[in-house]
């Protein structure tokens, strides 16, 4: 059948949702949006590194719940980076480091409890220093500063919890962690395309502009 990809103005990437019925994991997930192409690029997971793109990501799939996206801290626990894409080369890219997570190095308690946060969707130094959470937050130069957890998450609740969906239990654009295992209640995925790693994208109907486009972009089927 047709497939609807679409452009987001903010990032020049692609973004196709790939419904799932019957759920599938993050591993399964991570695997699949690998093997996706479109225009020439080869997919993977989405990366979410700002309030635009995660807005525009949450626009395009609105109805589906426990959406996988390309987040996972699976390495070290509490230490969240993006794996997928460019993001995920050389090791990944840290957003979010976890109350009890890894500290200078060394591993904290795997069960931890992050308090509430009265903005759900920023991680800022500013922020991590007014709840008393300085391990939370920017912490290095190369920190992507924004994330968009639902209250209380990332918990590692359970045996574990590695692995990130967007659209957590009916709240469009919140996320939380899962175990890279779980597929029950899970809809899908986001897979991203973009030019990296020498690939550029050769369809002619793909908009490519130094200047962004209007958010929500063209809508292609291919």
């Amino acid at each position: 059948g047709s497939r609807e990809v679409v452009q987001s103005g903010s990032t020049q990437s692609f973004y196709e949702f790939v419904e799932v019925a019957g759920g599938i994991s993050w591993t399964a997930a991570r695997t699949a949006a690998e093997t996706k192409t479109f225009a020439g690029v080869n997919g993977y997971l989405a990366t979410i590194t700002s309030a635009s793109e995660n807005a525009f990501v949450a626009s395009r799939i609105p109805n589906a719940d426990n959406v996988w996206i390309g987040a996972s801290d699976s390495t070290l626990e509490g230490d969240w980076r993006w794996g997928t894409g460019p993001e995920g080369q050389n090791g990944g890219t840290r957003f979010w480091y976890s109350e009890d997570g890894v500290v200078n190095g060394v591993q904290k308690n795997t069960s931890y409890s992050p308090p509430a946060q009265d903005q759900d969707c920023v991680a800022t130094a500013a922020e991590s220093v007014a709840d008393g959470n300085p391990i939370r937050g920017s912490i290095d130069n190369n920190l992507v500063t924004y994330a968009c957890w639902a209250p209380n998450e990332p918990n590692n609740f359970g045996s574990g919890e590695d692995a990130v969906v967007t659209n957590w239990s009916n709240s469009d654009g919140k996320w939380n962690d899962l175990p890279v295992t779980y597929s029950a209640n899970i809809d899908g995925y986001v897979v991203e395309y973009s030019e990296w790693n020498g690939q550029t994208f050769s369809s002619s109907n793909v908009v490519k502009s130094s200047s962004s486009v209007s958010m929500g972009g063209p809508v292609l089927t291919a």
